[in-house]
């Protein structure tokens, strides 16, 4: 059978031509007086002509327009999907590899740029040289995105400072990553047990460093564990020194943990000559990060890069 709006060849008991889309239950294309088209096409002409003009005096109009247009095209998918057969339906179906093409487009950013794109800058950043702080009011605090601590870092120091809303983690790094700082959130590794999570945690990172009576001697390492859980549901394990196989490469870390979280403030930092970082600038601003994370257990305020370097322990919190 031939459609009688085209006259294109259809399958037999087709309900819809494939190739204008006509409704083959209809006759009204039988009959197609050629004065009633010519008189059609003027009228729909002058129409679009005053609603072009319209478009242009009145914005809006075209916004209503889509609108309505969106919905027509809806309500005729739907008229469509009703008087389709099976058989029909199963030919206008999208195939594997489209499908696939459509989820590769949807997929989760994979380059650096793209992973870049989606964090949140902390302000105060963008140093070109790393200026050590002195003062107090070089310090701004940040609360996280959980609420479960805040913590402070120097303004104006670091090149980058971001927020990851992903892993809820964050990361302020200087102009040339000599001294990098972290801030991570995760499932605690040992569920419902912190000390073993701590102990788990320490025993890693433990073979690493050289935890020498010479290194604790001249001060490049040093370490504390909790023994039981405070009062507050945390197991705190601290540990500071240097890697064996780079004795100028420096980490600091201090993780806090209850029975489902495990927090963790970790510092990398470079030295020269195997020196230690105390009461230097770069000792002073871990000190800093320390006393200003709140949960990592310290009973004290940061205090001015001179107290650090005479020995005073400043204010209570």
């Amino acid at each position: 059978m031939k459609c009688k709006n085209c006259g294109k060849s259809v399958s037999k008991g087709s309900k819809i031509c494939h190739c204008c889309g006509c409704n083959l239950n209809i006759s009204t294309f039988e009959k197609s007086p050629y004065p009633k088209i010519v008189a059609g096409i003027v009228i729909v002409l002058a129409i679009v002509a005053g609603i072009g003009g319209s478009f242009m005096l009145f914005p809006e109009l075209q916004t209503i327009f889509d609108q309505k247009a969106r919905t027509v095209e809806t309500k005729k998918a739907k008229l469509l999907k009703e008087t389709l057969t099976e058989k029909e339906i199963e030919m206008i179906k999208p195939t594997v590899q489209e499908v696939e093409t459509v989820k590769q487009t949807t997929q989760a950013p994979t380059t650096q740029e793209e992973i870049d794109s989606e964090l949140i800058s902390l302000g105060y950043a963008d140093a070109d040289y790393a200026d050590y702080p002195t003062s107090l009011d070089r310090f701004v605090t940040v609360s996280s995105a959980d609420g479960a601590y805040t913590f402070t870092y120097p303004i104006y120091f670091f090149k980058t400072a971001y927020y990851n809303p992903k892993d809820e983690s964050y990361e302020l790094r200087t102009v040339d990553d000599d001294f990098i700082v972290t801030i991570t959130k995760e499932d605690a590794p040992v569920p419902n047990d912190p000390l073993a999570s701590c102990n788990q945690l320490y025993n890693q990172l433990m073979p690493q460093l050289d935890s020498s009576a010479s290194a604790k001697e001249n001060d490049r390492y040093y370490e504390y564990l909790y023994k039981k859980v405070s009062d507050t549901g945390y197991v705190r394990c601290i540990v500071h020194g240097f890697y064996k196989d780079n004795l100028d490469s420096g980490i600091y870390t201090c993780s806090v943990c209850n029975s489902e979280t495990m927090y963790t403030l970790t510092i990398r930092y470079i030295t020269e000559n195997q020196k230690t970082a105390s009461y230097t600038p770069k000792g002073y601003l871990i000190n800093s990060f320390y006393r200003g994370w709140s949960i990592s257990g310290c009973t004290y305020q940061l205090r001015t890069y001179k107290q650090y370097m005479v020995g005073d322990e400043g204010s209570k919190k």
